[in-house]
């Protein structure tokens, strides 16, 4: 009794439901008591899904036409889930270790998302994006351990990307009309960084190398570009748009710096620089 139990707990299980034309699905499942869903309606989609390790979940779920999604797990108990709703949008999903959360989700035409997830111990990384409009696209990249991300798009042509190195890093991004870009690098333990952007054709830019440095951006208006790049550890920026075409720059290195930038108006020009080696 207690054999057959086992072998039981064991079983992976997996399902498919597909409605239209043209579909396609795959589902490779290598190990033990995995699960994987993937839901089609609307024509020529196309889904894959592989798990190798334990105790992984992976769910897909797509409307409409010409839509792509993929995902790859290797580890145990990791989870992953994407919805897309339109046409020919594509969501990508990698992860291995162990206990990482990746969710995307997309209503529109023609969107990318990317996640990459690589974890080297039991504390799993975080990682979700939200795509509304078209031809936006998104991309998270985490290694080692304990990381945040979180990264929403409501509008068109708009990129917006996550690059994390370390151990607890915490991002969040935010925009909110069109062709904006937003990018963020984090290299270290317990960074955080946030950017929001409202209008279009705005770019912000944050990188941080170091340990427990802090950055917000926010831009409200049109073709403004701000920038933030902390070294080393215990440094804080923040830089406040309000406007069309400002430009506002912040470098800090060394320890414990401190700046708070704001610009309202238009074509401003500014930049700090404290102890930055560059």
């Amino acid at each position: 009794m207690l054999a057959a139990a086992a072998a039981h707990a064991q079983v992976n299980s997996n399902e498919v439901e597909q409605t239209g034309n043209l579909n396609t699905s795959s589902i490779v499942q290598t190990g033990s008591a995995q699960t994987a869903y993937i839901g089609q309606t609307g024509n020529s989609n196309s889904a894959s899904q592989q798990q190798s390790g334990t105790l992984n979940d992976a769910f897909i779920q797509q409307i409409g036409n010409k839509n792509v999604a993929s995902q790859v797990q290797e580890g145990r108990e990791n989870q992953t889930e994407a919805f897309q709703e339109g046409e020919s949008n594509s969501a990508q999903v990698y992860q291995s270790g162990a206990s990482s959360y990746a969710g995307q989700f997309q209503m529109g035409d023609h969107n990318a998302a990317g996640i990459s997830q690589s974890n080297t111990f039991s504390l799993g990384s975080w990682a979700t994006q939200v795509q509304y409009g078209n031809q936006n696209t998104a991309s998270i990249s985490q290694a080692r351990f304990d990381h945040f991300a979180a990264q929403y798009q409501f509008g068109n042509h708009n990129t917006v990307t996550t690059t994390q190195y370390g151990d607890g890093n915490y991002t969040g991004q935010w925009q909110i009309g069109n062709q904006n870009t937003a990018a963020i690098s984090q290299l270290g333990f317990l960074n955080s960084a946030v950017q929001i952007q409202y209008g279009n054709k705005n770019t912000a830019t944050i990188a941080q190398d170091g340990v427990e440095n802090q950055t917000v951006q926010y831009q409200a208006g049109d073709k403004n570009y701000v920038a933030i790049d902390q070294d080393r550890s215990g440094n804080v920026a923040t830089q406040t748009q309000l406007g069309n075409s400002n430009s506002a720059i912040t470098q800090q290195g060394s320890l414990g710096n401190v700046s708070d930038m704001q610009q309202e108006g238009s074509s401003n020009s500014a930049v700090v620089k404290q102890d930055h080696p560059y």
